[in-house]
């Protein structure tokens, strides 16, 4: 005696390997698609308006006083000081 197949469970059988094949298809080209929708999103340059809002422009006072008191590369002996308790890896 043979066992009786429901028509759907006897289509699922014969196809199911391009049924797999399919959705395995689909499931790559969305994938796919929105790594591409991403990239461009990140790629693509923003209005000169949204990005002059987010670059500061100007200095206070307390800035430019720090940039001053710096000191520049043709300084020589310029004087460090170590934290106690550590030590410097690049002395030999």
């Amino acid at each position: 005696m043979s066992k009786h197949v429901n028509p759907v469970e006897k289509y699922l059988i014969r196809y199911h390997i391009v049924i797999l094949v399919v959705i395995g298809s689909i499931a790559l080209g969305a994938s796919i698609f929105s790594s591409y929708l991403t990239y461009s999103q990140a790629t693509t340059p923003q209005e000169q308006g949204e990005m002059a809002s987010d670059i500061p422009t100007t200095f206070d006072e307390a800035t430019i006083e720090r940039i001053e008191a710096l000191h520049s590369s043709d300084t020589q002996n310029i004087d460090t000081s170590i934290p106690e308790g550590r030590i410097n890896p690049f002395a030999e």
